[in-house]
């Protein structure tokens, strides 16, 4: 297998990395080191070393994907992989491999949460931070500023076992209110009330509920929903201030994404949690949600590390270079949301139908690394719980560009 030099790195680094952050250079350059590997790359500091040589890893991505493209790309030659050069017709020069939007959402129909195809177009790479070689990659890779997909993680393995409904019924309490957003259909699109425009109305409504009465809410719908009748759809959610009240053990029992800790994990150092500060001003948020759900795809400030505790979400994803063809509404309650229905691509435009873009379903044990501004669009697959913690951003000068071409500042 041909693994890259440091010299070829250092160069491509030095292509990638412009103008905005050069503290951002020298982290990443901290953790390189020359060795006496001709052809390796050692990434650590002192003698907290690895070198990525070219290892297989544990969950390889697939080699061909449902359209007949060739997988480009190996985890971990991370000169050639771990950039995103944004471009505006390509969306990204370098890794993950993009695929046209619709060749996504035509081979795996977002209505479609039942049945999981064979192969889909999941380009992004997967680490398991318990083993010193993928950690480091996945190390790298949050500095490269592109996603993947963290597992191996003690703590959130046992939670996937232990968040029953009747263990969360104690701990969050069967008389405590929670906020629950209820729809009346799958679509979760986000709304700002102090943005809303004249003749905008809130497209879903806030109700307060104990988490059994939310349980029996989503219980409801089972008989309605085999009927083939319509239905509501409920949304459960734990915001920053429940973590310190009735959801406290939330944070007891997922200590890597912990932001009211004095000091990072010695496990895992900052991967999870950026800046401190940020996180714990910002606080975790952790989603309840019903099998069909589509939070419909948008994009956000900050990094996001997004934990499956329970279930499956697909997230299909794209840098912020592809923001021209996502539709992205630019003023109104719902800005920086797609503006497109993704359930009929015939009917939309071909520049649309080919957006660059990828997936990943994410499941519980699970934590996917999204970086600042990369759009995301989320479909529950089943009853899911999911937690996301944001902890600070950097505004590349080109990303910052292609969101002021579309309309977005």
């Amino acid at each position: 297998m041909v693994v890259i030099s440091l010299v070829l790195w250092r160069t491509s680094l030095s292509s990638y990395l412009t103008g905005s952050f050069p503290s951002k250079v020298a982290n990443v350059r901290s953790h390189l080191q020359a060795g006496n590997e001709a052809n390796g790359l050692r990434w650590g500091i002192d003698d907290d070393v690895v070198i990525l040589e070219g290892q297989q890893l544990q969950r390889p991505l697939p080699l061909e994907y449902p359209n007949g493209a060739i997988n480009k790309f190996q985890c971990d030659l991370p000169t050639l992989r771990y950039q995103c050069d944004m471009d505006g017709v390509e969306g990204c020069k370098g890794y993950p491999q993009l695929f046209p939007s619709a060749a996504l959402f035509d081979n795996w129909k977002q209505e479609s949460t039942a049945r999981v195809p064979e192969v889909f177009y999941d380009s992004i790479c997967h680490f398991n931070v318990s083993m010193p070689y993928e950690l480091r990659l996945a190390q790298m890779f949050r500095e490269m500023e592109v996603p993947f997909v963290a597992y191996g993680v003690p703590e959130l393995t046992q939670a996937a076992n232990k968040w029953t409904n009747e263990y969360l019924t104690e701990k969050l309490s069967p008389k405590e209110l929670y906020k629950v957003h209820v729809a009346n259909d799958r679509h979760f699109m986000y709304y700002s009330k102090s943005k809303q425009l004249v003749g905008e109305k809130e497209t879903y409504e806030s109700r307060w509920m104990t988490y059994p009465e939310f349980m029996k809410a989503v219980d409801g719908v089972t008989p309605l929903e085999m009927a083939g009748n319509p239905h509501k759809y409920f949304y459960f959610m734990l915001k920053a201030t429940d973590f310190l009240e009735q959801a406290a053990f939330v944070y007891e029992e997922l200590p890597f994404m912990n932001p009211l800790l004095s000091e990072h994990d010695p496990r895992y150092g900052d991967l999870f949690i950026r800046a401190p500060a940020v996180a714990k001003e910002r606080g975790m948020r952790c989603r309840f949600g019903m099998q069909g759900i589509v939070t419909d795809g948008h994009i956000d400030g900050g990094f996001n590390h997004i934990s499956m505790i329970r279930g499956t979400k697909r997230y299909v994803i794209a840098p912020p270079s592809a923001c021209r063809c996502q539709g992205l509404l630019t003023t109104g309650q719902s800005e920086r949301h797609t503006s497109y229905d993704w359930s009929n691509t015939s009917a939309l435009p071909e520049d649309v139908r080919n957006c660059p873009g990828t997936e990943v379903a994410l499941t519980a044990g699970e934590v996917l690394y999204l970086p600042s501004f990369w759009y995301h669009h989320i479909v529950s697959l089943d009853t899911s719980i999911q937690c996301n913690l944001r902890s600070g951003f950097i505004e590349r000068d080109d990303t910052l560009q292609f969101l002021s071409e579309c309309g977005l500042s």
